[in-house]
């Protein structure tokens, strides 16, 4: 390992071989003998932090001197290299464990504050600047360690060399993304703030020589002599998956360990079904007592479950094992045949304390009473297993009652992870044909859930999307109460203006079924209006046997041409689709039982805008061909039942409901797109007029509370009166943007169906492999997931997916494999 440090204008580096017997180079290096004021210190703070570092034979080196060195130069007296040397001199017994590097560049000051506290001083400005530099500028370099203080005013510099800049509180990740190659390899500077030496020493090096045995936990029991109380030792138990020289299998000297053996298949039955075994280490010869039998049911448990328990060193038990009845074990007391019968337990709990590494005593609560003078004494902490948790701060004894043995594995061992059993598959293919049967007859439309739910993805999706209106569409707003037939006459005015102003396109969301005395100047009105080059389009809500019922001449002076001699009327139903008073849908196109077909008024508007017919009708669906935009497929359904709101759809009819792509709140109410009516017949200009209708699609409808208003949510927002036109502009601006929100196929939407079936069906099989809580969180955060894929679908690839079958599905699955599980226990 290579410790880097900066040498006047130049690098230089502490060595310290992998290998303790390799001898470097002796015509390059030599032993390290730092002439700095500080390296003393730095020997002293290496003691502190790593106290066997002294204990090796190896050797910290550094490159010899130079022919045309001095020896000034050569023996460096600053005191910036100091943390290299502290770091080369603990690398001697401890693992440089940060895995993305070969060579560490160091600088700072060590300093020992108050005689027994590492710290790390700031290293001198220019100097760190220098070395900085230098780091940056190297290509192989990944790791520099700098005081934290010298980092300020160099942020930018860093950051513009695509260097990572961290805390020790981060390095650990960051080192195991590298590991993984979750992200391309920085550069990395470490800063260590002043008192962090302690803590640098734990984030980059591991001691190898402890590593094996810090992993390895015993259960030991303390010997005590019964005739005079007197210590023994400690016998120690541990499950190894071999033979280890200091280790022997292990045969406790009880009459009783038979009973011991029993308990543990009892409460792990699979303790027996591995290739560990016990072993025992330090047994006196002397001790044949039964307090060993706690210790050694642990230890023949822990052969197949791991310990919950992290840093408690050796795991201090005693107590006796008994069975009650035929299958329930209990820890007993122990016993003595003394007239003092507290005193050896005194004994234990003294030697227990006096264990530096060992932090948990269990034993049976009917012994703690004697001692329980010592405990408040020593400060130690006694706790019931309901008490306990599996992180052990310091000195504790945990007292068990006699039947708590169970609860005693549950605490302090992790249960045993199996694969769940396979859910029965004609429990999954009955809940998936009958979810499917569901889906297939819309039955949570009888109660309105479909819709409901279809209504709240939309405006949460919304949320979440950007959206944009065209600016080739306004509204003219009539907000008079009074509001009549006569007002054709204004009708006709208004057409007058908005031709010879150049409008494209005018779309009257108006019915005009009934003759009034104005109608004539109406109906001249739309024709010269339609010889200047603006076509004027008109809304119908009824028929008239098998034609839109509307005034005399209205519809032939509003018909238009296609082609040669394809016909294109100029008209389109007023119909926009309510579920439960609130809008998500709007009929583009009606095929009445007689075949007779009739567009809506903003799929009217499209064929008129691009002179070309739009749609291609097939036997199931239709598919919209916006130029520029991809191809839109709408499926046709049939109408249930007719509405009095909406007399031109009826009963048996065929609908192509698209999607309306909602406009966000106030867009269609802002003053650059919605005029008021009675102001442009009364005031406004031919230049103004010119200026804001020009080449635009205008629409004009009625806008008053008692008038064709109905519920929409613009996002989460419930907008309550929600007016006729508006809705149209948006169906519009929906269809000529080629806004395509669609469902999935029935096949596709089963699909889904039967995977969330498998998922519940597993949950349930889960529950005799793990805890209830986990499978509970499980199911729940199953469910959590099909709303979020619902919603994520939406807004990424605008599929509406209806939820209710699919968490249906869930639910059925999990409640019927439940149901079987049970009936066949």
């Amino acid at each position: 390992m290579t410790f880097i440090y900066f040498k006047k204008l130049d690098p230089g580096c502490f060595v310290v071989p992998d290998d303790p017997t390799a001898k470097l180079n002796e015509d390059e290096y030599e032993p390290a003998d730092p002439q700095a004021s500080n390296a003393i210190k730095a020997v002293r703070a290496a003691l502190i932090l790593a106290p066997g570092c002294d204990e090796t034979e190896r050797i910290v080196y550094w490159k010899k001197k130079k022919e045309d060195e001095t020896e000034d130069n050569r023996k460096y007296k600053g005191n910036s290299l100091t943390l290299a040397y502290l770091l080369a001199l603990i690398s001697r017994s401890k693992k440089f464990s940060f895995g993305t590097c070969d060579e560490v560049w160091c600088t700072g000051i060590v300093d020992i504050h108050e005689k027994t506290k590492p710290c790390l001083e700031n290293d001198y400005p220019s100097h760190f600047s220098c070395c900085l530099n230098e780091f940056l500028s190297q290509e192989k370099s990944r790791l520099f360690i700098v005081p934290a203080a010298n980092v300020p005013g160099h942020e930018v510099q860093i950051e513009k060399h695509n260097a990572k800049l961290l805390s020790l509180h981060q390095l650990r990740f960051y080192d195991l993304l590298n590991h993984l190659k979750f992200h391309e390899r920085k550069k990395t500077i470490l800063r260590v703030h002043w008192g962090e030496l302690e803590l640098l020493m734990e984030k980059v090096f591991a001691d190898p020589s402890s590593i094996s045995e810090k992993k390895r936990i015993h259960f030991a029991y303390p010997n005590v002599n019964v005739e005079d109380s007197s210590f023994l030792g400690i016998g120690k138990y541990v499950s190894l998956s071999s033979d280890t020289p200091e280790y022997r299998i292990a045969a406790p000297k009880d009459k009783d360990d038979a009973k011991v053996v029993q308990a543990a298949l009892i409460l792990a039955p699979d303790s027996d079904k591995t290739n560990r075994h016990v072993y025992e280490r330090d047994v006196s010869k002397k001790y044949e007592g039964n307090s060993l039998e706690l210790a050694y049911l642990l230890a023949l448990i822990s052969r197949s479950r791991k310990l919950r328990l992290k840093r408690v060193g050796d795991i201090w038990c005693t107590g006796v094992i008994d069975i009650k009845g035929l299958s329930k074990p209990v820890l007993t007391k122990v016993s003595y045949e003394t007239t003092e019968v507290s005193r050896p337990f005194i004994v234990k709990l003294e030697n227990f304390l006096s264990q530096e590494d060992s932090r948990l005593f269990i034993l049976p609560a009917a012994n703690i009473s004697g001692c329980k003078t010592l405990c408040e004494e020593k400060n130690v902490e006694v706790l019931s297993l309901n008490q306990f948790r599996p992180s052990v701060q310091r000195k504790t004894i945990l007292k068990v009652q006699g039947g708590e043995l169970d609860l005693l594995v549950k605490k302090i061992f992790k249960p045993k992870l199996s694969l769940p059993s396979l859910p029965e598959p004609r429990t999954m293919l009955l809940v998936i044909f009958a979810t499917s049967l569901l889906l297939w007859a819309q039955a949570f439309e009888f109660i309105y859930l479909d819709s409901k739910i279809e209504r709240h993805i939309i405006s949460l999706g919304d949320v979440f999307m950007e959206k944009s209106f065209r600016n080739d569409i306004a509204l003219i707003a009539i907000e008079d109460e009074n509001f009549d037939i006569s007002w054709r006459e204004r009708h006709a005015m208004l057409t007058d203006k908005l031709s010879q102003a150049g409008a494209r396109i005018i779309a009257f969301d108006i019915y005009f079924q009934d003759a009034g005395k104005f109608d004539n100047d109406f109906v001249g009105a739309i024709e010269w209006a339609e010889k200047k080059g603006t076509d004027i389009i008109v809304g119908f809500s009824a028929f008239q046997g098998n034609e839109p019922n509307m005034i005399k001449g209205l519809e032939k002076a509003v018909e238009g041409k296609l082609g040669v001699s394809e016909k294109l009327g100029g008209y389109g139903t007023l119909c926009i689709n309510e579920t439960l008073l609130y809008s998500t849908k709007a009929p583009l196109l009606v095929i009445r039982e007689n075949r007779d077909r009739f567009d809506s008024l903003a799929l009217i508007i499209a064929k008129t805008f691009y002179s070309q017919n739009i749609v291609e009708e097939r036997e199931k669906e239709i598919i919209l061909k916006i130029p520029g935009k991809p191809i839109m497929k709408i499926p046709l359904s049939n109408v249930g039942f007719s509405r009095d709101s909406c007399p031109s759809i009826q009963e048996g009819d065929m609908v192509a409901n698209m999607f309306v792509d909602l406009s966000p709140a106030g867009v269609l109410k802002s003053p650059e797109r919605r005029f008021v009516y009675g102001d442009i017949i009364s005031s406004w200009s031919a230049d103004k007029l010119k200026q804001q209708f020009e080449g635009k699609i205008v629409l004009v409808g009625v806008q008053t509370p008692k008038n064709d208003c109905v519920s929409v949510y613009r996002g989460i927002e419930n907008e309550k009166c929600a007016f006729g036109m508006e809705l149209h502009a948006d169906t519009l601006n929906t269809v000529l943007s080629g806004i395509h929100t669609r469902v999935l196929p029935k096949w596709e939407q089963i699909a889904l169906i039967a995977a969330f079936t498998v998922m519940g069906a597993f949950i349930a099989c889960i529950r005799k492999t793990a805890s209830r809580t986990f499978q509970i969180s499980l199911f729940l955060l199953s469910l959590i997931f099909i709303f979020e894929s619902t919603l994520l679908s939406y807004i990424q690839c605008r599929i509406l997916l209806n939820p209710s079958y699919y968490a249906a599905s869930l639910i059925f699955a999990y409640v019927a494999e439940r149901l079987s599980n049970d009936k066949k226990a």
